[in-house]
């Protein structure tokens, strides 16, 4: 056999055993010599793949530093402390849910994940931004994300783009050089970050003295926890995160959440829920749109109640998904055909507002929103009725308002309205 045809056999038989018990990256890296110099003869590569094997169920060995630092209770900050510490007992007072970091920023990061606050790392920014996106996505909790100053910051603005369009509220942290290095050399990275991400936040804001941390963290979470959902980006510089504080004069603005926050919620006015309950009698084929603010204000049960008692179809909408089932009868998510013949749709937490067209609703079709931004009731779309209110607020109103009702044509597929939908039967 030529040594040409010796090399093929061995790869073909290295290729049959890989596809029956495939090896861990890093030992066949390993195996290979591929992170050696010098490796390149072209048998390396297939005698890597059985050198490389490991047992099936093998599990991934951790350092025992993870066990370690499972073992290890939370901190008690007390004073003497830095500004970043400060921070993150803000942090810890109002429940932020989950840190998602990479290297940079360490005093921030560090003193988040002493506190107790669950922290997940990994090698880049833009991962670990859309993983903070995500996260708050599933589980509708307020989370963090960071990363470090200049090229470190920018990569982190492809998750803070997506968390804006989605709307969804996640604290976006980096840091930054001192202030005394400012318009010098010194500091290579340093670069002037709030206008990069000016249109793309509800709120931000550069730290740069460790007595305000806790003022400005009350600042970040009354934007994250009121009103619609959107992303807050805080930049620390270096004399906010290292600065020291001795006593408790050195901190302002040092209240319990309770006192600079409220968790009071904007009630619908009754008078305009009659009205969109009038809207809706009289509609021959309404249709309910359950979006964002659904989901964030945890109103799917109330939604639900709605639907059934009023038997009105659901369709969701938005950057999640879940607040009503795609198997329940009124459910029109997967019916793209009865948007067509809606002819008074209910909007509810639809934050990212579609224009005439862009949803295939008809032209005659009539609106009714409900939003806690009345500045936004009316953009894109006119709008017959709006209700200025917390969504689970708003839909609870209208269960206890609503006259039962009876079902109707769904689509508007068949003139004879069976009694279907999306090919169920009722």
């Amino acid at each position: 056999m030529s040594d040409t045809d010796s090399k093929k056999s061995i790869i073909e038989a290295s290729t049959s055993a890989e596809a029956r018990n495939p090896p861990s990256r890093r030992n066949f890296l390993k195996a290979s010599g591929l992170l050696a110099a010098g490796a390149a003869s072209t048998s390396v590569v297939p005698q890597a793949f059985a050198a490389s094997r490991e047992a099936p169920g093998q599990p991934l060995s951790l350092p025992g530093a993870f066990s370690a630092a499972a073992k290890t209770p939370p901190e008690t900050p007390e004073l003497p402390m830095n500004g970043a510490t400060l921070f993150a007992k803000a942090c810890q007072a109002e429940g932020l849910a989950a840190l998602f970091c990479c290297p940079g920023n360490y005093t921030v990061t560090h003193a988040l994940a002493a506190i107790g606050i669950p922290t997940y790392t990994g090698r880049d920014e833009r991962s670990m931004s859309h993983a903070a996106d995500a996260f708050t996505r599933v589980t509708g909790e307020v989370s963090a994300t960071s990363g470090t100053e200049g090229p470190g910051f920018t990569n982190l603005i492809s998750g803070l783009a997506n968390a804006k369009a989605a709307r969804t509220p996640v604290l976006f942290m980096s840091s930054n050089k001192s202030v005394r290095e400012e318009d010098t050399e010194a500091a290579i990275q340093l670069m002037e970050q709030q206008s990069v991400t000016a249109h793309m936040v509800k709120w931000q804001k550069r730290l740069v003295n460790a007595r305000r941390n806790h003022e400005y963290a009350a600042y970040a979470f009354r934007q994250l926890k009121t009103g619609v959902p959107s992303p807050v980006h805080l930049d620390f510089a270096a004399e906010a995160a290292d600065g020291k504080l001795a006593k408790p004069g050195d901190i302002t603005y040092n209240f319990d959440k309770s006192l600079y926050r409220t968790d009071a919620k904007p009630n619908p006015s009754p008078a305009h829920v009659q009205k969109a309950l009038a809207l809706l009698q009289q509609a021959r084929r309404p249709m309910i749109v359950s979006s964002t603010g659904v989901f964030y204000s945890r109103a799917w049960d109330a939604l639900r109640q709605f639907a059934e008692k009023t038997q009105i179809p659901v369709v969701e909408s938005g950057a999640m998904r879940g607040q009503f089932p795609d198997d329940h009868p009124l459910s029109a998510t997967c019916a793209p055909d009865a948007l067509a013949s809606a002819d008074v749709v209910m909007l509810v937490g639809q934050y990212c507002m579609p224009n005439i067209g862009e949803y295939a609703f008809g032209p005659d079709a009539r609106y009714i929103r409900i939003d806690p931004a009345a500045e936004d009731i009316g953009r894109n779309l006119p709008i017959e009725v709006g209700i200025v209110s917390d969504e689970k607020a708003a839909l609870e109103m209208l269960v206890r308002e609503a006259p039962a009702m009876s079902p109707r044509c769904l689509a508007g597929r068949n003139r004879q309205c069976p009694q279907e939908v999306r090919g169920r039967k009722r």
